[in-house]
């Protein structure tokens, strides 16, 4: 308004200024006068009038008009305060953007439009928000979104095989035992959001009960091991062999390029859900997946999703 009435006065001397009234509230402009009548608008206009007297400084520039409209180019959104933020952005996939909050451990998918404030503060809590997106009053979600669905689009696109769920995983030449709530890579235990170095994304789980200091069996556990399932009454001695050879590699199914697999065949009586049961069952426990023989394909894809680990199944 100052630059304004320098170039004004140049044109007319008579420009005067508005001063408010003193007992106004902090803030207030004319703008917000629209309960005032014609009468007290003008009372109070003739009562502050005052002459201005503003020249232009010699070292700024003068406005001059202009017939082409100005040309602005939009400040681009600032993704580099998702940094550090308590969430990781996956990328998106058609209408749906992928999050993974430090807090659930669990990747969550969000359509475009149901970017909400209920949305955004299942990512972060909404002191997080008001630091980075203030308003007046109290978040503007509207910045949030937009800097979100910009930082996304940085991203690149969702790869949902990047998801890992529970079992071993090959990862960049080394082994990572993934147990629902924590990694165990070369012995050492991690937590799921806190990884060693990866691209892939170690999502947090039910936990397996397994003990932290459990250590790998011996040579003579092994041939004990392998020395029970030989003393089952087998057509074919070599299955003993195989049965053992199995119950060592479907816990590490995910980190082969292949799943392994045996099928117990033999007449109703024959102790087959005993060798389920007395011998597997101990090995296995808590690492396999038990489902009833009636359980249907879909059951078995609702339950899996991304996780690699052994089934024992009793048809």
């Amino acid at each position: 308004m100052a630059t304004l009435a320098s170039i004004l006065l140049k044109q007319n001397n008579n420009i005067q200024i508005v001063k408010l009234p003193p007992n106004i509230p902090s803030g207030w402009d004319l703008a917000e006068a629209n309960d005032w009548t014609i009468q007290q608008a003008s009372n109070v206009l003739l009562k502050s009038l005052q002459p201005i007297d503003i020249l232009p400084q010699p070292d700024q520039p003068t406005i001059e008009p202009s017939t082409n409209p100005i040309q602005s180019t939009p400040t681009p959104p600032d993704i580099s305060v998702f940094d550090n933020a308590p969430f990781t952005c996956l990328g998106f996939e058609g209408n749906y953007y992928f999050y993974q909050p430090k807090d659930t451990g669990q990747v969550k998918a969000i359509s475009g439009s149901g970017h909400s404030s209920t949305a955004l503060l299942q990512l972060a809590r909404d002191t997080y928000w008001e630091t980075i997106y203030p308003s007046k009053t109290g978040i503007n979600w509207t910045a949030a979104i937009s800097s979100l669905f910009a930082k996304q689009a940085a991203v690149g696109v969702y790869n949902p095989d990047n998801i890992r769920g529970r079992g071993a995983w090959w990862d960049q030449h080394r082994c990572i035992l993934h147990l629902g709530d924590r990694l165990i890579v070369d012995g050492i235990n991690y937590t799921v959001m806190k990884p060693p170095k990866t691209k892939y994304i170690y999502q947090r789980l039910a936990s397996i009960d397994i003990p932290t200091d459990l250590l790998p069996i011996t040579d003579q556990e092994g041939a004990e091991i392998l020395d029970i399932a030989s003393r089952f009454h087998w057509e074919v001695p070599a299955s003993g062999l195989l049965l053992a050879g199995w119950a060592a590699l479907a816990p590490i199914c995910g980190a082969l390029s292949w799943r392994p697999h045996v099928w117990l065949t033999a007449a109703a009586g024959s102790g087959k859900s005993a060798i389920l049961d007395r011998f597997l069952g101990p090995l296995l426990d808590s690492f396999a997946l038990w489902p009833e023989g009636n359980t249907t394909e879909a059951f078995f894809r609702l339950k899996f999703k991304a996780d690699e680990i052994p089934v024992v199944f009793d048809v």
